[in-house]
């Protein structure tokens, strides 16, 4: 079985190691802020390496499912257990969130939702990340899928766990476009006195961004475009006040234009700060992410 999102990526980027590229990159830079090399190294890791390799074990289950082999991936001396779906699930989780998972202990993708719902107002009553609700319904389901070997219905499954993981990303991008942004009126942090250089942000705002552009890309090439336009950290690092040249308003427009495609709504992103920063809530883009249309959107950019 392909794996479509994976090849999606490579093809984006033209590189198969595109992540590694990404975090090395920034490591071996010798010009490059700090600050920037730490949020393109801290966030790269687990925005684009983590999260891709949650979707390999994901569509590894379906695979060995398809197979009709569930315990492939299972050479462990207590047996009876499909393995590459679980471990897809304890690669999003991670080993440090605890046992309410609304805290912040945990460094993966789980902690990543629940940090951009405190911030865009999207965590339910009891401080759970909405897409974390629903996406561990989703999880539990697909497990039950594999284990009953009804493998169609778990890879039509993590098709609709694909947009709930990547939410959290676009958040993030909208986020950091405001911030980053020198003529926005956020307060900056690691600056120097007297300075707004936004370094640290830039770099927030690209690993994000990064890793949601080869979908984006492939929802809107033009919309994509923006984005790196304004976000992108160049390799040898950014000079303060080169970052988002066309206002965060742009990049958070052109981001929006995607959403249907991606399958998420703007009910799901919700809005950051809006009473301070100017950033309306998102309405009359994006739709019902279940539905036969988005569903049908969401194909097309797998296909």
């Amino acid at each position: 079985m392909a794996e479509e999102t994976y090849l999606m990526y490579k093809d984006y980027w033209g590189d198969e190691k595109y992540c590694d590229t990404f975090v090395m990159g920034a490591y071996n830079s010798k010009t490059m802020d700090a600050y920037q090399k730490i949020e393109l190294i801290k966030k790269g890791t687990p925005y684009q390496c983590v999260w891709m390799y949650v979707l390999h074990e994901f569509e590894d289950a379906v695979a060995d499912c398809r197979a009709g082999d569930i315990y492939d991936n299972d050479k462990t001396p207590t047996g009876a257990a499909p393995h590459a779906w679980d471990e897809g699930v304890a690669f999003y989780a991670g080993s440090l969130e605890g046992e309410a998972g609304t805290g912040s202990g945990g460094q993966l993708l789980h902690n990543l939702a629940q940090k951009r719902c405190g911030r865009m107002d999207t965590c339910d009553a009891d401080g759970m990340a909405e897409a974390n609700v629903e996406i561990y319904k989703l999880f539990d389901q697909g497990r039950d899928e594999i284990q009953t070997e009804k493998c169609d219905d778990a890879a039509a499954t993590l098709k609709k766990i694909i947009p709930l993981m990547t939410l959290p990303l676009v958040q993030g991008t909208v986020e950091y476009a405001y911030k980053s942004d020198p003529k926005s009126t956020y307060d900056c942090k690691h600056q120097a006195e007297g300075e707004r250089d936004c370094l640290k942000e830039w770099a927030e705002g690209w690993a994000f961004a990064a890793a949601a552009l080869p979908q984006i890309a492939k929802c809107d090439a033009d919309a994509a475009e923006v984005v790196r336009k304004n976000l992108e950290v160049p390799p040898a690092g950014g000079k303060a006040g080169d970052q988002v040249p066309d206002g965060y308003m742009k990049v958070k427009e052109a981001v929006e234009g995607t959403y249907e495609c991606l399958g998420i709504t703007c009910e799901q992103v919700g809005v950051f700060d809006a009473a301070n920063s100017g950033m309306e809530a998102c309405t009359g883009t994006g739709g019902d992410n279940s539905s036969d249309a988005a569903l049908g959107l969401r194909a097309s950019l797998l296909a």
